[in-house]
């Protein structure tokens, strides 16, 4: 009976071992890739942080044009000219970039 506890225990910590040795390999294999994901993935974020404050200043802007507009700081012309420029500038913010090949 004493044999046959030794060999399971001695089983299991081999298997145990194994396992952590592959765990190990693994780390040092995918390590590089993990690494490349995460900074992919923070500079994914960052550009979105990014945009989505340029969407906020626009449409900010945008309120600040009407407001000049309605009390007459600016006239109609240099309002359309100011206000398709910054339409432009918030449909390219929000079309995904099609140069990119």
């Amino acid at each position: 009976m004493g044999f046959r506890r030794l060999r399971d225990s001695l089983y299991h910590y081999q298997i145990y071992h194994y396992q952590n040795r592959m765990f190990i390999l693994d780390d040092l294999l995918l390590g590089p890739f993990k690494g490349l994901y995460w900074i992919g993935k923070e500079i994914h974020e960052a550009v979105l942080v990014e945009q989505t404050s340029q969407r906020e200043a626009i449409t900010t802007a945008l309120s600040e044009l009407y407001m000049e507009l309605e009390t007459g700081r600016i006239d109609e012309a240099e309002f359309d000219a100011r206000e398709a420029e910054l339409l432009d500038t918030l449909d390219q913010l929000q079309e995904p970039s099609r140069d990119v090949e």
